[in-house]
């Protein structure tokens, strides 16, 4: 028996290995382990589903063909009988033979009786015989074959789950089955029902052999029965060979499928269909043809079959997800959606079962029970108003007995204005496209009144009332008494064309009320009329968000959905109007005062102290705002707007930089500039552009200055001198204008280094600020810089002058940090002189910057400022432009205080810096002995660079009177 544990190979010959070793599993099948399970749930249940399908298939033959060969085996018992000759037959044949035999004696002389004819069966019994016993077999071999099934079914299941593992039972698993196929067992069990159809026509065939010798009548019914029988069986074979949905099907239709088929690819010369294709197979093709038709139907059922709305929320759940895409509305779902909302039926609608919904009491007075369905009540709205609003042209027709032009109902509308604070955004989001739906709508009324009253048939003043029945001035939700009053008018002049061609009134009295219907409905279908309903929806829209906003919503998902709805309530009359074509923001069209009132949704910005991070829905507030033409107006709200825009680019706590960049078209700054020219907000005007500078920090590129801050910059500089009263005497005035100077100097120094044109204009504005006194330089490369330099050291000043009078905090540092270092390394390569205005102003500033009484504050805003101004004193040593002994003068009485000072910091080249000092004033005075230095001439050890002192002690007053020299503004 050692033979038996041997395996062979695949050439008959012993491998060599046990079936254990053969089994064992190596560490790569282990590592496939999920993805053979992944086949094995997929192979069983499909195998589950074949063989149960087989195994109850032939329960039924089984018990079937067993009252079937039993009630045939009484017929055959029978009928068998009919095959030989009936004793009882031939007794009567012989006794009939004698009593004529005794008849003819009587009569006459004897006649021959003939010998009796040998038996013969009838043809109708052997007809019948042979037909039963016939079906009779073909029943008993349905028995055995459907027996067999069943042994074959049990033993594929036992062999595809003897093994646990699932590499094994995979393998296992795929070569069953693909021997199954191979051997053809799918036919197999096909020819067991065929057998048994035949059996039982048969039974048929010979039941009418067997009534024929018996009564004639009864075997005329008995056929008639069987051709009839005959009929339907063969119309349930072709029915689903002709209608691939038809539900009838017989062993046949799969036969003469493939039959048809072979003779279909000959014939055709080209194959129609696979040759190995089946029945269901095709029937299963067929059903992927025409998938709206399908799709529509499904809906339609399922939407009837929700009787109650508590079973509507798992179909609303589904719904914004069929409908919302990566890249938008998913349109091709659009016939879906549809069926589920063109039902003239309420209760098979599902905008008016989502309606009835949210006026139920449970939602209305339970919202914290009730928040997770009202959510997604209130989605999928959002998701039917989106699709909708991208396919503006799937209006529903008017027609003449139902007018229906909007897809959700006036009474929708108002129940959704209720929830619109209860949800945060979603809910506003929702009743913004509701109404811009509702939008179109009215727009394809107004087109649809157009069309009819230009037609002159007849039949457009029919369909022109049918319009009438479908809309009123209420479909009017927005403020525009213009629009409403056109559309009033228009109504009466209809009704009065009405009432005269009833009353026979002359041809010319109609006409004239035509004429001016005609001029109504195009002033309906103006562009600015529309405009003015997407600005209102839009305002409201904004509006709710920035009242409603949760500081702890999901900001992502939130401007996610504004950028979506913002965008598609802008273009949802782009397949009417050409101004959609622009963009919606650009103020092309004009508007009354009332419709241009939704679009000041920005004063709600106002109060900025719980709106930190509504920065994305204040950039949509600004855009709207600017669409009309009443942003720079003086209009009252429109005031109030650009207030709120100042107030909140002023405004540390929002993300002021990316607000301003998001601004492409420079919207903010036409608010700073109006206000600051026209004295209008004049306070928040000059901290707006406060706001404005810190927001860009040290905003410069290899070509300088950024574009856009340069040319905020030069218009600051034109309009600075026509501020009013207000605005010079605010306490940051002289900050923003240090800042601009600040601006302009750096840029312009930019230009000049990479040798490119000079804005003249911009410099000369610059120079009449800074240097009224020098003219302006025309040529000549270090004329040109030493006057740049000269302004930027004005500038300088200006801006150390600012930061010590104001109280100061870090983001001033940076400004003031940036200017300080491009000034002195381009001093240093720079040996021409340096204007002695600007060296005076400087010396000043520094002397100023020394006295400031700001800089012993012991916050930590302070001590950052004046450590990081005290880093000029290092650049002192590469200030070989100090010529002016006035200059001199203030500078060594700046480090006189500065030594006697015990709470100042140590600064650096101090003592260079008081040298050359000393130098340049004994030069001038033409002394030649050295003067002594006041406060002892102490030096810093410069290997210490930025050490400091402690600032704990007294504090020593020094007379500012005179000393502190300003430009004249």
């Amino acid at each position: 028996m050692a033979e038996y544990d041997i395996e062979k190979n695949s050439n008959g010959q012993h491998d060599g290995h046990s079936d254990a070793e053969r089994n064992k599993l190596t560490s790569d099948d282990d590592a496939c382990f999920k993805l053979w399970t992944v086949y094995i749930d997929e192979a069983e249940r499909y195998d589950k589903a074949l063989l149960e399908g087989w195994r109850q298939d032939m329960d039924g033959m089984l018990l079937f063909s067993a009252l079937y060969t039993a009630s045939l085996t009484a017929f055959v018992i029978e009928s068998y009988k009919t095959l030989r000759e009936d004793p009882q037959d031939t007794t009567v044949s012989l006794l009939t033979q004698i009593s004529q035999q005794l008849a003819s004696q009587s009569n006459g002389p004897p006649e021959s009786i003939g010998e009796l004819n040998a038996f013969q069966p009838s043809l109708s019994s052997l007809i019948c015989n042979t037909f039963w016993f016939i079906s009779l077999v073909l029943g008993l071999t349905c028995s055995l074959l459907a027996t067999f099934v069943q042994q074959w079914t049990r033993d594929f299941i036992h062999k595809t789950t003897m093994r646990p593992s699932p590499v094994l039972s995979a393998r296992i698993l795929a070569f069953s089955y693909l021997g199954l196929r191979r051997f053809g067992m799918h036919t197999f069990v096909d020819v067991i029902p065929i057998l048994l159809h035949a059996s039982l026509f048969l039974f048929f065939a010979g039941l009418i052999g067997f009534l024929q010798p018996v009564n004639a009548p009864l075997m005329y019914l008995m056929a008639c029965t069987l051709f009839v029988f005959a009929l339907v069986y063969m119309s349930l074979t072709l029915i689903p060979l002709i209608s691939l949905d038809a539900p009838y099907r017989t062993p046949l239709s799969g036969i003469l499928w493939y039959m048809g088929t072979m003779v279909n690819n000959v014939i055709s010369r080209r194959p129609t269909f696979k040759i190995d294709s089946t029945l269901t197979e095709r029937m299963l093709e067929k059903s992927r043809e025409e998938p709206k038709k399908r799709d529509r139907q499904c809906m339609e059922y399922t939407i009837k079959s929700l009787s109650y709305d508590t079973e509507l929320l798992k179909l609303l759940k589904t719904i914004p997800e069929a409908i919302c895409g990566p890249n938008g509305a998913r349109l091709a779902n659009w016939p879906l959606i549809a069926s589920l909302m063109q039902s003239s039926k309420p209760e098979h609608n599902v905008v008016h079962r989502i309606s009835s919904l949210i006026a139920t009491s449970s939602f209305k007075t339970s919202f914290g029970n009730q928040h997770d369905s009202l959510m997604i009540v209130i989605k999928a709205l959002w998701s039917l108003a989106y699709l909708l609003v991208q396919k503006p042209r799937e209006i529903p027709s008017i027609h003449s007995d139902s007018v229906r032009v909007f897809w959700f109902d006036r009474i929708l509308l108002n129940r959704l204005r209720d929830f619109k604070t209860a949800l945060g955004a979603t809910s506003p989001s929702a009743l913004a496209l509701v109404r811009t739906s509702r939008m179109q709508g009215l727009k394809y009324c107004i087109d649809e009144m157009t069309g009819h009253l230009f037609s002159t048939s007849s039949a457009g003043w029919t369909k022109l009332q049918n319009v009438w029945k479908a809309v009123s001035e209420e479909d009017i939700d927005w403020d525009s008494q213009a629009f409403k009053s056109d559309l009033k008018s228009l109504r009466a002049l209809v009704k009065g064309v009405e009432a005269c061609s009833e009353a026979s009134v002359s041809s010319e009295e109609i006409e004239r009320l035509v004429e001016q219907a005609k001029v109504l409905v195009l002033a309906l279908q103006r562009p600015e009329r529309w405009k003015a309903a997407q600005v209102s929806i839009l305002g409201e829209y904004l509006t709710s968000l920035a009242a409603n906003h949760d500081d702890d919503a999901d900001d992502a998902a939130l401007a996610t959905e504004l950028l979506e709805t913002t965008d598609l309530i802008c273009s949802s009359l782009r397949h009417w109007d050409a101004y959609v074509s622009n963009d919606f923001y650009v103020p092309s069209l004009e508007l009354n005062e009332d419709e241009a009132a939704p679009s000041f949704a920005i004063q709600h910005f106002e109060d900025v102290s719980g709106h930190n991070n509504l920065d994305f829905i204040f950039g949509h507030s600004l855009k709207l705002f600017f669409a009309t033409k009443h942003a720079l107006s003086p209009h009252t709200d429109a005031v109030k707007c650009r207030s709120a825009i100042e107030m909140y680019i002023s405004n540390k706590a929002c993300q002021r930089g990316q607000v301003i960049e998001n601004d492409t078209q420079k919207q903010i700054e036409r608010c700073l500039i109006q206000d600051l020219c026209s004295g209008q907000n004049s306070r928040r005007c000059i901290v707006g552009i406060q706001g404005f500078y810190l927001a860009f920090g040290l905003a410069t590129t290899r070509d300088g200055i950024t574009p856009r801050l340069y040319d905020f910059a030069k218009l600051v500089l034109q309009n600075a001198p026509q501020a009013s009263l207000e605005v010079r005497q605010h306490s940051v005035f002289n900050l923003v204008l240090a800042f601009t100077e600040r601006v302009l100097c750096r840029h312009l120094l930019y230009v000049f280094q990479r040798k490119q044109c000079l804005d003249m204009e911009t410099m000369d504005a610059l120079r009449q600020r800074l240097l009224p006194e020098v003219a302006l330089p025309t040529e000549g490369l270090d004329t040109q810089q030493g006057f740049l330099l000269s302004m930027m050291l004005v500038a300088l000043s200006n801006l150390i002058r600012e930061c010590c009078r104001i109280d100061m905090d870090a983001t001033h540092l940076g400004h003031f940090e940036e200017l300080s270092c491009c000034f002195w390394k381009e001093g240093q390569r720079y040996n021409g002189p340096i204007h002695e205005k600007s060296q005076i102003v400087f010396s000043q500033a520094v002397l100023q910057l020394v006295q400031s009484p700001s800089r012993k504050r012991n916050d930590s805003a302070a001590r950052q400022f004046f450590h990081e101004a005290a880093g000029i004193w290092f650049w002192s040593q590469m200030w070989p432009w100090i010529t002016d002994v006035q200059a001199a003068n203030t500078l060594i009485k700046a480090i006189d205080m500065h030594k006697r000072d015990d709470n100042s910091r140590m600064i650096y080249y101090e003592q260079n810096l008081l040298d050359r000092c000393n130098i340049i004033r004994e030069r001038e005075s033409g002394e030649g002995s050295a003067v002594d230095e006041p406060g002892g001439g102490s030096t810093v050890d410069e290997s210490e660079g930025g050490s400091t002192v402690d600032e704990s002690g007294e504090d020593s007053t020094v007379d500012e009177s005179g000393e502190d020299s300003t430009i004249d503004d």
